[in-house]
């Protein structure tokens, strides 16, 4: 589970280094792809959207079997309280670019928190160490989730 932790940091820390250029920008040349990778049966998706290969959105989605508890045994409340969680441990706040939210189906329970690095607050890109990053690329973001064991399409 730390492992997996681990690559979410360094899933949002590559992934949050995009274009600070507020340039219109069309679809035409947007590619998006999904890294998964899968530990002691709990899953993350790392997903990382481009426009000209220069990432500008990243979702990390965290999935975990509920093993035995009954889905609506998981409340409202437990759902919050998981959202504040999963912001805290990369050190985000909702709002301004950041959202999070969290699912209970098919068994499993999954959290996940969505980026626009263009609409990201200050605080949210000091969190993901942006001060003084280079453009990421959409190419090496794949690059190193499959160096460090993920599989993406």
């Amino acid at each position: 589970m730390k492992k997996l932790m681990v690559l979410l940091c360094a899933g949002i820390l590559l992934a949050g280094c995009g274009s600070k250029k507020e340039e219109a920008k069309t679809d035409e040349n947007r590619e998006s792809k999904v890294c998964t990778i899968e530990q002691a049966g709990i899953k993350m998706e790392l997903g990382a959207s481009a426009v000209d290969d220069i990432i500008d959105k990243v979702d990390v989605k965290i999935i975990v079997p509920l093993q035995g508890v009954s889905e609506s045994a998981i409340t409202d409340e437990m759902k919050s309280q998981l959202e504040e969680a999963a912001l805290k441990q990369a050190g985000l706040s909702k709002g301004d670019g950041v959202d999070v939210e969290t699912d209970v189906n098919d068994g499993n329970l999954s959290v996940k928190v969505s980026i626009d690095i263009n609409k990201a607050s200050d605080e949210a890109k000091k969190a993901l160490n942006l001060d003084d990053t280079k453009d990421s690329k959409l190419s090496d973001f794949v690059k190193n989730a499959e160096a460090g064991g993920a599989s993406c399409k």
